[in-house]
């Protein structure tokens, strides 16, 4: 099944779009987890902090464990947000700031990275 992660414009972008995981459904309690989810977002996007991060580390350990750097890394963007004068139309769309090219050639290979320089974001995908 598919769950939402965000709302990402890209570097040079103004409007964002929705980006998805998928996971696969193991158990039959994921189906409430995803409503959870979907809860925390609606949260987040509408500036509930508290309820967000609490929704978050609720969700931690749901989805075999899975989420778990996800929420931490909502958790640590809501403490950030809370200092931030974020637009009153905000719509929950998060701005990447750095654009890289990952790989050497013609093909237009690009890679959105918020929290991790190239040499972090290639040991992630290295095997």
């Amino acid at each position: 099944f598919t769950l939402e992660l965000d709302k990402i414009a890209v570097k040079g972008k103004k409007e964002g779009v929705n980006i998805f995981t998928v996971l696969p459904l193991e158990d039959p309690e994921h189906q409430a987890s995803k409503v959870a989810h979907n809860i925390m977002l609606d949260m987040y996007r509408t500036k509930k902090w508290d309820k967000a991060v609490r929704m978050c580390e609720q969700l931690k350990g749901h989805f075999g464990g899975r989420m778990d750097d996800y929420y931490n890394m909502m958790m640590d963007r809501v403490e950030e947000y809370r200092h931030k004068q974020l637009p009153k139309d905000w719509d929950g769309t998060f701005v990447a700031t750095t654009y890289i090219k990952y790989a050497p050639g013609p093909e237009k290979n690009s890679v959105v990275s918020v929290r991790f320089d190239l040499k972090a974001t290639d040991a992630m995908v290295k095997p």
